[in-house]
């Protein structure tokens, strides 16, 4: 119809004709109304993160790469393996995922490619300056790990509440940066609930070794070891530091953090109980005890932070519960 002179007084009559009948199957479209946006499945199974003959080569390629709606498709989890001699040099931030209680994220290693508790046994990854893992999303799951050479292990949490994380196992040493370094972080800008924290060995750190930085956030801090944190000795912190949270903590072991091992009342908060500490802040009966009588190796360079034969934690621990584990503690998370 380009170039019909529609303005003139009387159009051609079929021009008149067509435009009418065109008119007459036109519908006014309601976009209140439009179906759900889509939302792309897939990605859940298993995906090995490895120097070459694996799926992906570093884990930041695969959470670019897999994240995505997991609800009803099962977990999506990446196994990391020991093919770095140095260590992978990464960071990841996980963020854009839908995820449910069933079908969550799990960064691991196999057991075969783990840590044995010290430096240098296992996967490792590290990256000057960074934080080597941040997760901002729910139902996660983040185990066997050895973070190094950074600013931050594992951050949890950042503007999004997030609920239902779980950090175990891992080696987390030698973060040095400027004096604003955390081994685990707990947000300090919106809530993190039911989170679990257990069985982790943080040592040679700057500032904190694990950080509960919000009075809303709620974890259960088990069987944990902090060594030789805080060594800047900001007066404001220590190996743990609780703002004052719900939080509890149970068996953890701090040891020669300045300032304080227990920084705010992190140890006997909301009935926590065993945390052993060497200066005044641990629990009544584990209070100023010598971190050389409790591990292996207990020094600035290659820590060995399994309990030694003869150890007071080993006494106490059997005094209080049948059950052992290879670092101080024996209770897990409900």
């Amino acid at each position: 119809l380009k170039g019909i002179p529609y303005n003139e007084a009387a159009p051609r009559p079929a021009i008149r004709k067509s435009l009418t009948g065109v008119a007459g199957k036109m519908q006014p479209v309601d976009w209140t109304r439009r179906p759900p946006d889509m939302r792309l499945h897939g990605s859940a199974g298993t995906f090995s993160i490895r120097a070459s003959g694996g799926d992906y080569t570093a884990l930041s390629t695969w959470e670019d790469a897999e994240d995505c709606d997991l609800t009803g498709h099962g977990p999506c989890i990446a196994e990391c393996y020991n093919d770095w001699p140095t260590g992978l040099v990464d960071n990841v931030t996980l963020f854009g995922w839908t995820t449910t209680a069933a079908d969550y994220i799990r960064i691991c290693t196999p057991v075969t490619q783990r840590h044995s508790g010290t430096a240098g046994t296992g996967f490792r990854m590290t990256k000057s300056g960074a934080t080597l893992i941040s997760t901002r999303q729910s139902n996660v799951k983040i185990e066997g790990l050895e973070l190094l050479g950074a600013t931050v292990g594992i951050n949890v949490g950042e503007w999004e509440a997030i609920t239902n994380i779980a950090i175990s196992g891992n080696l987390i040493h030698d973060l040095n940066a400027g004096g604003n370094t955390r081994g685990i972080r707990l947000s300090t800008y919106a809530a993190v609930t039911d989170c679990r924290i257990f069985n982790n060995i943080v040592f040679n750190l700057d500032r904190i070794g694990i950080y509960v930085g919000l009075a809303t956030s709620t974890a259960k801090i088990f069987n944990n070891t902090v060594y030789r944190c805080n060594l800047i000795n900001d007066v404001w912190c220590g190996g743990f530091t609780d703002t004052g949270s719900p939080s509890v903590y149970r068996n953890n072991a701090a040891f020669g953090n300045l300032n304080k091992d227990y920084y705010g009342a992190a140890a006997t908060q909301n009935g926590g109980t065993n945390n052993a500490s060497s200066d005044a802040t641990g629990n009544v009966g584990l209070r100023s005890l010598a971190a050389a009588n409790q591990f292996v190796v207990a020094a600035a360079t290659n820590a060995n932070l399994h309990l030694k034969a003869g150890a007071d934690l080993i006494s106490y621990l059997n005094r209080i519960a049948s059950r052992s584990s290879p670092f101080f503690g024996s209770m897990f998370p409900d």
